[in-house]
């Protein structure tokens, strides 16, 4: 059949199945833009992290140690070393006392390659969140610098503009820094 302009059904028909799928495609790509831009920034703020796949083995391989009894499990150290960890009035008086491995192995009976993976890795977690503070200052350091140098470029705006220069300002402006 044709349309009363002299167009071919069909013809119409592939026109508008053909821009619909267009419309499809540029709509997907720029969800999948969205999300691809929403997923760098996480990607890039988290720094280096473990992937999902070796934490799964991880966890696998923890409760194989577990089962096999070479190895107890992470929430019963926990448990053991501090039993009121989950308490919010908790006077963490014993929270900078040195933990030992022979101390992990004696006193809670935890296996000593497990004592000392837990004690190396609370270290590294230890030195990662000082790095984390150390930046932090760094940071509001930078920031503080940035105030000042836009206050000065402010006053020198106001300076510009004032009567030294021919501007239309009344007296010179003063600057606190």
């Amino acid at each position: 059949s044709v349309l009363p302009s002299g167009i071919p059904v069909f013809f119409l028909i592939v026109w508008y199945v053909s821009y619909m799928f267009i419309v499809l495609l540029v709509l997907l790509n720029m969800l999948l833009a969205i999300i691809m831009d929403v997923y760098s920034e996480v990607k890039s703020g988290i720094g280096h992290a473990e992937t999902l796949w070796s934490q799964t083995y991880e966890i696998i391989h923890r409760e194989k140690e577990v089962w096999a009894g070479h190895a107890r499990r992470l929430k019963e150290v926990l448990k053991s070393l501090d039993p009121t960890d989950l308490v919010e009035e908790d006077d963490d008086e014993h929270e900078h006392l040195p933990v030992r491995v022979e101390t992990l192995v004696t006193e809670h009976d935890v296996p000593e390659n497990q004592a000392l993976h837990i004690l190396i890795e609370a270290e590294k977690l230890h030195d990662s969140q000082m790095a984390a503070e150390e930046h932090n200052d760094d940071v509001k350091r930078v920031r503080r610098i940035d105030q000042r140098v836009m206050q000065m470029h402010r006053f020198l705006e106001r300076y510009m503009h004032s009567n030294v220069y021919g501007g239309s300002g009344g007296a010179t402006p003063s600057v606190t820094i």
